[in-house]
């Protein structure tokens, strides 16, 4: 929540939107999000506990917890969407299963989160059980290293990249130091119109001082054009 955009924040809070609810199959003990992700000044959350109860927060109201296969609820099968029938979910050996309670809830509005699950790359060790590539420590093997969510799965916030990614370099490192990197055959050109270092250097520097304006840590930008700009590259070089 705190690197949000301006202009869809807008759009929200000078509508009729006056409730935004998340739905997930898992109570907090499962789920993969961190807590800051569901905090943010201004927004009233609640989180499901595992037996049925609320997670302390003084500002929380109310909330719906542990639910799954969704369906939508219309007026008719060309009308508008009333509600999401969901089902009441239990834990199984640390499972969600589903149970035979259903609850609908009213709305007019339906967002799907797909989710993340990452792809084979062909030759690459993969786990297919966790849509992971394999690897210790960001090391699939030498020359070859992985970061991100594929390396470790979809959690965290950008702190936690930050530091998957650092753990990632210092293998590359160790590698190096140890002799084990082959010398590179080809340095690729830069392709024309490329945002170099110092053009996201540049960008970087405009969006923090848009932020610090705001008493944020970024203002980001959201168009292709004014990044470009910002980095000094004309639009479409």
């Amino acid at each position: 929540m705190l690197q949000y955009s301006a202009h869809p924040l807008q759009c929200v809070t000078k509508g009729s939107v006056r409730i935004v609810q998340v739905e997930d199959e898992k109570d907090p003990f499962q789920r993969g999000f961190a807590r800051l992700e569901v905090g943010g000044d201004g927004f009233d959350h609640c989180v499901g506990g595992r037996d049925g109860g609320d997670v302390a927060d003084p500002r929380a109201e109310s909330g719906q917890r542990d639910r799954s296969q969704p369906m939508l609820v219309g007026d008719g099968e060309d009308g508008p969407v009333t509600g999401v029938r969901v089902v009441k979910n239990e834990l199984v050996d640390g499972r969600a299963v589903p149970t035979d309670e259903e609850h609908v809830i009213s709305c007019g509005l339906v967002f799907r989160s797909i989710g993340y699950r990452g792809v084979p790359v062909a030759d690459i060790p993969w786990d297919d059980k966790r849509g992971l590539i394999r690897n210790e420590g960001g090391r699939v093997a030498p020359g070859e290293y992985v970061t991100g969510w594929v390396k470790r799965g979809p959690s965290g916030v950008i702190g936690t990249n930050k530091k998957d990614a650092a753990d990632t370099v210092a293998r590359i490192l160790e590698d190096r130091e140890a002799g084990s990197l082959n010398e590179p055959t080809v340095v690729p050109e830069v392709p024309d119109g490329a945002v170099t270092w110092e053009g996201w250097r540049a960008i970087d520097e405009v969006e923090t001082a848009a932020g610090e304006a705001q008493g944020r840590p970024r203002v980001k930008l959201v168009r292709v054009e004014h990044m470009l700009d910002a980095a000094g590259q004309p639009a479409g070089s």
